[in-house]
């Protein structure tokens, strides 16, 4: 009999998951896949609608899959879900039916050009956490990076200036007015980089010295420009081109900050150009190719400035979640350690702690921590009419009562007590070592011994009878 039922039952798909998440569908063969631009998720971009193929009328082949069978209605009633779309609410891609593919493509190309053109208006949006208190905490956190950046600015810039300046200054025609220019900018960039590397110099002061670089450049680059002889679109090109680098590499500003000074330099050295060189013959197709360099040079600057601001902030959160669960992680180990000096002796505590932290081989009995002393007291103290008192307060006050008044017995017992009734001042030498509901047990001559721990213990009563009173 079994081939005959082998004949009636239909043969259960082996590369189904054990899911069942096909129920029923046919897996298209590997031989009739295919990659690239021709498989259907490209190609129902270019093809017009067609109709959804029927689905086969298969039988279910398993008890379970019988139910989820009879629960979608059977065949031809709605397209076919899969357990795993019903249950988890995921999307069957089987049983999605290509309906509107025509209509679907023009919406994915608008999306796409949308989502490149958020992804640029994010790169030249200036980077900034929501909190501004966590702003002005990163600030913080990579002020000195960036005050030893903007140092290392000055020395290049100050040592730029002065070769100019041995170069401008050496030949038959000196220019004075240029040369003046060039001594300035050294001797303010000099003075800036003094003022950069005070101990006073603060984040706000930053941005002016930033400020005040990117106007220093500006006018020597004018004075270049002017200063170049003969005059041509390309007479002093390497120094807007190189202005512009640094400014989005080591000058502390701001990704927008950066890319409307780097835009304005090159605009700047363009007008320039245009003004100086106007009987030129080739002056359009120079500054075309002058404009196609600052391009060129402010993308590069971009794409040094964004990933650079990007992996400091990234790296910032991580080190900000790192501090903050080692924080957290300490706070939890004081509470922890809080809560067993609460019910255990310090040594006995500390023992446990350090058993715990040190790994150990593992045995078959716990230890057990018990020391034998001789030469002790024990203080039994029971608090009379507690019975009348918890039937006239709530649970709450009963608690809050027992509290400050067990608290005041650990002052007692721990610290020096003044005279009271022409008593001299001195230690009760007593340790607590247990609560239970209105008694307090302590002990003395423990963890050191001591000859006088009974009359210690009969001094601890005492104060303990006149804190209650």
């Amino acid at each position: 009999m079994s081939w005959f039922s082998g004949l009636l039952v239909p043969k259960v798909d082996e590369r189904k998951t054990a899911w069942g998440e096909r129920n029923g569908q046919q897996r298209p063969r590997r031989g009739t896949r295919t990659s690239g631009f021709c498989t259907p998720r490209y190609m129902s971009c270019l093809q017009g609608a067609q109709p959804p193929s029927p689905t086969p009328a298969t039988a279910p082949r398993c008890p379970w899959q019988d139910e989820a069978f009879i629960r979608r209605g059977g065949p031809g009633k709605g397209p076919e879900l899969g357990l795993r779309a019903v249950a988890l609410g995921f999307e069957d891609p089987e049983g999605a039916v290509a309906v509107g593919a025509a209509e679907a493509a023009p919406s994915v190309a608008s999306r796409s050009r949308r989502a490149c053109w958020r992804q640029l208006v994010q790169v030249f949006r200036s980077k900034q956490f929501r909190s501004a208190k966590l702003e002005r905490l990163y600030q913080r956190y990579f002020f000195q990076m960036n005050q030893s950046s903007l140092t290392l600015l000055m020395a290049v810039l100050v040592l730029l200036t002065a070769v100019l300046l041995a170069f401008h200054a050496a030949p038959a025609r000196p220019q004075p007015a240029y040369v003046a220019l060039l001594a300035c900018a050294a001797t303010l960039f000099v003075a800036l980089m003094v003022v950069c590397n005070r101990h006073s110099f603060r984040q706000d002061a930053m941005w002016v010295v930033s400020y005040v670089v990117l106007g220093i450049l500006a006018a020597v680059q004018v004075g270049g420009a002017l200063a170049a002889d003969p005059h041509s679109p390309s007479a002093g090109l390497w120094c807007p081109v190189f202005f512009v680098y640094i400014t989005y590499t080591l000058l502390p500003i701001r990704m927008r900050a950066a890319v409307f000074s780097g835009l304005g330099l090159s605009t700047l050295h363009l007008i320039l150009a245009w003004q100086l060189n106007r009987g030129d013959a080739f002056l359009w197709k120079q500054l075309g190719a002058n404009m196609l360099l600052f391009l060129c040079t402010n993308v590069i600057g971009i794409c040094t400035h964004y990933p650079a601001e990007v992996s400091q902030r990234q790296a910032f959160q991580e080190t900000r979640g790192y501090i903050q669960a080692r924080l957290h992680l300490q706070h939890e180990n004081r509470q922890q350690e809080r809560l067993l000096l609460s019910v255990l002796p310090q040594h006995v505590a500390m023992e446990m702690k350090e058993d715990i932290n040190t790994k150990k081989e593992d045995m078959m009995f716990h230890k057990i921590y018990i020391q034998k002393h001789d030469n002790v007291s024990i203080l039994f103290a029971d608090i009379e009419g507690f019975t009348s008192l918890a039937s006239q307060c709530t649970a709450q006050e009963l608690v809050m009562t027992l509290n400050e008044l067990f608290a005041r017995f650990d002052k007692l017992a721990a610290v020096r007590v003044l005279g009271l009734g022409g008593r001299a001042d001195r230690e009760n030498h007593c340790l607590r070592i247990k609560i239970l509901g209105d008694c307090y047990y302590c002990v003395s001559g423990l963890p050191e011994a001591r000859a006088d721990h009974a009359h210690c213990c009969v001094e601890m009563g005492v104060d303990m009878i006149e804190a209650i009173s």
